[in-house]
C-alpha cells in the first residue's frame, strides 16, 4: 500500500466479511419502459441479502424520498418498501427536434423561444415540461444516513439508475468528499440507453448546458465501488447478486500512516499486488476525521505512528473470479 506515494507496513489484513449497511437508491425519473424493467426485478433484491444485513431505501424523481430507514434485509417490512418503490417512470416527450425542426432543443427546452414554430389556437402542442435528475442530492442523503451506521459494519450506498444527473444542489465533488470521509462505497447498476455499447459512450461526451450522465462510474470509481451496465431485467436481477457477493468478500486492509492524522488533508492510496492478471479495485484515499484517529501505540519493529482503522478497503479480483 502506498499512501501519497509513500509505501506503508501493513499492520492488519482480513478477508473476514462484515454485515452490511446497504442504502438502496431507486431512479424514478428513468424512461418508462427502464422503469418497467427496473419494477420486475426489485422483487429479486431481498435475495441478494444476509438475514444479518440492513437496508434503507431512497426514491427520487423531481425529488428525493426516503421510503424507509435502515431495517432487517430479509423482513415482510422491506418487501412491503421495494413494492411501494416501483414507480411510473418518465413519460416520453413529445416536441419536434431534428433537421426539420426551426429551432434547437436542449433538456428538452428551445434555445431561443422566438426561433419555435408558430401554431394556431386549435393546436395541442405544448413545450414539454423540465426533466429534473437530482442524483448527487439523493446520493448525498442517502449517504447521510448511512454516515451514522456504526463504523463495524460496512457502508454500501447502491444505486440503480441511467446515471443521468440534472438539477442537484450538491455539486460532484463535495459529494466525493463527503463518501471518502465516511468510507461509503458507492455501487451501482446502470440501466437506460446508457448501458448500451456506444449508445452509453456517446452519451457520455457532455455538451454544454446539458445533463451529465457520466458522473456515476467516476464516483463509484473514487470511493472503490463499481457499476454495473445491464439492459434486461434478468440481467438486473443477477446485477444485484454479483454487487452484494463483491462487497461481501472484499479485503480490509490497514496501516499506520506517516501523516498526520488531524490535517484533514485528503490521502491518496494505491494498493499494488504481485500477482499478475489482477484487477485491483481499492478507493483512491480518504480525508481523516478526529473521531476515526486512535492514539499512538508501540508496535513491535515498527517507528510508524498514528493508526488510522480499515484503510483502504481493497479487492485484489482475477478478471473472471471473485477474490
Amino acid at each position: 500500500i502506498f499512501e501519497n506515494g509513500l509505501r506503508q507496513r501493513i499492520a492488519y489484513w482480513s478477508p473476514d466479511p462484515f454485515p452490511l449497511s446497504v442504502a438502496f437508491v431507486i431512479d424514478q425519473s428513468v424512461s418508462q419502459d427502464t422503469m418497467d424493467k427496473i419494477n420486475t426485478s426489485l422483487g429479486a433484491l431481498q435475495g441478494a441479502f444476509a438475514p444479518y444485513d440492513e437496508v434503507a431505501v431512497y426514491t427520487y424523481n423531481n425529488g428525493v424520498k426516503e421510503q424507509t430507514t435502515f431495517t432487517a434485509a430479509q423482513s415482510n417490512r422491506l418487501g412491503a418498501v421495494l413494492e411501494r418503490s416501483k414507480g411510473p417512470g418518465r413519460e416520453a416527450t413529445g416536441f419536434i427536434d431534428g433537421p426539420l425542426a426551426q429551432t434547437t432543443f436542449k433538456n428538452n427546452q428551445p434555445v431561443d423561444p422566438n426561433t419555435q414554430p408558430v401554431r394556431n389556437q386549435q393546436s395541442t402542442y405544448q413545450t414539454p415540461e423540465r426533466e429534473f435528475h437530482p442524483l448527487f442530492d439523493a446520493l448525498f442523503t442517502a449517504a447521510q444516513a448511512l454516515a451514522k451506521v456504526d463504523s463495524k459494519r460496512r457502508r454500501v450506498l447502491y444505486v440503480i439508475s441511467d446515471g443521468k444527473e440534472y438539477g442537484s444542489t450538491v455539486k460532484e465533488k463535495e459529494l466525493i468528499k463527503y463518501l471518502q470521509t465516511n468510507k461509503i462505497s458507492v455501487y451501482a447498476t446502470i440501466v437506460g440507453t446508457t448501458s448500451l455499447p456506444g449508445v452509453g459512450f456517446l452519451d457520455r461526451i457532455h455538451l454544454p448546458l446539458t445533463m451529465r450522465d457520466d458522473a456515476l462510474p467516476r464516483i463509484a470509481t473514487a470511493t472503490g465501488g463499481q457499476c454495473d451496465p445491464e439492459w434486461r431485467p434478468r440481467g438486473i436481477e443477477n446485477s444485484f447478486a454479483d454487487i452484494t457477493k463483491t462487497v461481501r468478500t472484499l479485503y480490509t486492509v490497514g496501516y499506520y500512516t506517516h501523516e498526520n492524522p488531524l490535517d484533514g488533508r485528503f490521502r491518496h492510496t494505491e494498493v499494488r499486488v504481485m500477482r499478475p492478471n489482477l484487477t485491483v479495485v481499492a478507493p483512491d484515499g480518504y480525508y481523516p476525521t478526529p473521531k476515526n484517529v486512535h492514539p499512538a501505540m508501540p508496535v513491535a519493529g515498527s517507528d510508524q505512528t498514528p493508526h488510522s482503522d480499515n484503510q483502504p478497503a481493497p479487492t485484489a479480483n482475477p478478471p473472471s473470479t471473485q477474490p
